[in-house]
């Protein structure tokens, strides 16, 4: 009788650590297959957020360089205040930026691109001194803004040189989210 029951404990243990075996490997498939797809939506996630972030900075940029079109006017007596300050605002009216979206994704999803945004905002921080500056004597009768051209022009430059930069490390952030 102990010849009969050897064989089947032994083939009953084979059968139930085969199942173990084949479990364990189907638990470590699914949990690798959970583990890509997570990886995948992450990395969609990443990309998502860093095409609108490159479409918002974009828009910055542009909207920087309409507000310098409209004050450089002003300074060569081309237009008076009120008409660059009408056309500003139907601009904005236009083509709204979100800034604190623009803040809010680098700060969340790229940051590996806060210094380029920081060396953008600082330059645009210059940029906006000349312009109240220049806008300070216009109020006080002052109309002759050609003194202000030189410093304008070469923030705009500045100001473009570094939004550039941050397109560029924006894209790299992007590339970088690929699988």
């Amino acid at each position: 009788m102990l010849t009969l029951v050897a064989p089947s404990a032994v083939g009953g243990a084979i059968a139930v650590f085969s199942v173990w075996l084949t479990n364990r490997s189907s638990a470590a498939r699914e949990r690798l297959k959970l583990d890509h797809d997570a990886a995948q939506r992450n990395a969609q996630l990443l990309r998502e957020r860093g095409e609108e972030l490159y479409v918002l900075v974009d828009k910055l940029l542009n909207e920087v360089a309409a507000y310098y079109i409209g004050r450089d006017s002003v300074m060569q007596g081309k237009l008076s205040y009120n008409q660059c300050l009408e056309m500003e605002i139907a601009s904005r009216k236009e083509n709204p930026v979100n800034f604190s979206r623009v803040r809010l994704l680098i700060e969340v999803y790229f940051p590996t691109a806060r210094e380029a945004y920081a060396r953008t905002a600082g330059e645009r921080e210059k940029f906006d001194k000349i312009a109240r500056e220049h806008r300070r004597a216009y109020e006080t009768g002052d109309l002759d803004g050609r003194r202000f051209l030189v410093p304008f022009n070469e923030a705009m430059k500045s100001i473009n040189a570094a939004g550039e930069i941050l397109l560029t490390r924006v894209t790299e952030c992007i590339r970088a989210a690929a699988p």
